[in-house]
């Protein structure tokens, strides 16, 4: 599904590579997670995945074509296949957790009539059923994760692409995010985590790819996360 050749990310000439020489493959209906310490370069290789950012050097592919020379149309083509979860949730605090789970359809012009009928569809199923009316300022930080897991799900993406999902919740919540992830990915969703969390990594026993300093140096199934914590 995803292929990574020979992939380097520099960001200032001179400096030292963000991602350097990734050779990656990532099937359809994978759980990955991505490990290491600060600074080893996965929030990079999310955004190149997801094309924000392009590779200084390699090629990506998703579903064998090139990333690398899509032009506007395949590129927003592209981007509507990712769901894109962050740890610092970015909901608009002035729209309702309706409003702001509808804006991800909204934009790429799906119907009304089709807005009404996956919103509420997408919110039961990260479990706010009821909560359309609240503000983000309302709810707490778990719900407001999973109205950012809602609007990430919510067109309906092959892949969800999560950087630290956890990282603002307390443990408990963290445990519940991940099961929605679990449920997310065996409703067929390729899903990608980068994460600090040694204890989920270690106890969910899915695939974990450890960077350093922009390299890959591990990659295992049922991995843990070595406690390089």
């Amino acid at each position: 599904m995803i292929n990574m050749v020979s992939v380097s990310k520099v960001y200032k000439p001179g400096s030292a590579p963000a991602v350097s020489d990734v050779n990656l493959h990532i099937d359809q209906g994978e759980f990955i997670f991505l490990v290491g310490p600060s600074g080893a370069g996965k929030t990079t290789l999310i955004k190149l995945i997801s094309r924000e950012e392009m590779p200084t050097a390699g090629r990506i592919f998703f579903l064998d074509n090139d990333t690398t020379i899509y032009k506007e149309p395949e590129l927003l083509r592209h981007r509507r296949r990712m769901g894109l979860v962050f740890q610092d949730f970015r909901l608009l605090k002035s729209k309702t957790v309706y409003e702001n789970v509808a804006l991800a359809l909204e934009v790429t012009g799906r119907p009304p009539r089709e807005i009404k009928e996956r919103v509420p569809a997408a919110l039961a199923r990260v479990g706010l059923a009821g909560k359309e009316g609240s503000f983000p300022n309302e709810l707490s930080g778990g719900e407001q994760q999973r109205v950012g897991i809602a609007r990430a799900i919510v067109r309906e993406p092959l892949v969800i692409l999560a950087d630290e999902p956890t990282g603002n919740v307390d443990r408990e919540t963290a445990w519940g995010l991940m099961d929605l992830f679990e449920t997310i990915n065996q409703g067929g969703a390729t899903v990608i985590i980068a994460t600090h969390a040694w204890d989920l990594v270690d106890c969910l026993k899915k695939r974990v790819i450890t960077l350093e300093k922009g390299q890959v140096i591990g990659d295992e199934q049922q991995g843990s996360y070595n406690h390089a914590h």
